[in-house]
């Protein structure tokens, strides 16, 4: 049932590992993505990271009724177990990323729509007497607003007041783009070889589950 959907963000990352990593991650998100449609789960790539022509991080929308028990599978270290496509005289065989879930990703929409302007009085220039140029903007999802009184012409201070407006919803939303960068950059200096959710083996990555 419809009403039964719940709503995930979830990175999968390869952190600061080596070029391998990356490799794992670039080739594993589309595992992921593949499984996650056989579940019946809704998912949507939101963003992705490049790193030497790989997808080394990737961060993912699902939605679905049974997301939390796909994602049980998925959750914590992954272990992929091959000699390395780039360095074939490395003895290292084992290469972790990680995939965790991240808080929502908010975007602010623009919509002409939500914007409520309201008229002012201002005090004429040499305040002899007060007319209804001076505008009001407000962006009414977020509550962010403007008062421009800068002309005698309310048309004009409506066109700077939207402008205006526009500036502190772009400043909003770099903030919280911000926020939600650094909530996600902070786990990457945590991959652990502990807590390995699932192994897969050579370059076609047959899977495995792990059994820690």
């Amino acid at each position: 049932m419809m009403n039964d959907a719940m709503e995930r963000w979830i990175q999968m990352t390869s952190g600061s590992g080596p070029q391998e990593c990356d490799y794992a991650v670039h080739q594993l998100h589309r595992i992921f993505e593949e499984q996650a449609r056989v579940a019946g789960i809704q998912i949507e790539m939101m963003r992705q990271e490049i790193r030497n022509n790989l997808i080394c991080s990737v961060t993912f929308w699902l939605n679905g009724a049974h997301v939390d028990r796909f994602l049980k599978d998925w959750k914590g270290s992954i272990c992929w177990v091959c000699k390395s496509p780039f360095r074939p005289q490395y003895r290292r065989k084992n290469w972790f990323i990680r995939v965790f879930e991240i808080p929502e990703i908010v975007s602010i929409w623009i919509d002409d729509k939500d914007i409520l302007y309201q008229t002012l009085r201002s005090t004429a220039a040499g305040g002899q007497h007060k007319m209804n140029s001076a505008v009001r903007a407000l962006h009414m999802p977020t509550g962010l607003t403007v008062q421009v009184m800068d002309t005698r012409s309310q048309y004009q201070n409506k066109k700077i007041a939207y402008t205006r407006l526009m500036e502190k919803i772009q400043k909003r939303q770099g903030d919280l783009d911000t926020e939600t960068a650094n909530m996600q950059r902070s786990p990457h200096s945590q991959i652990t070889r502990g807590n390995v959710t699932r192994i897969f083996f050579g370059k076609q990555f047959i899977t495995k589950r792990s059994m820690v």
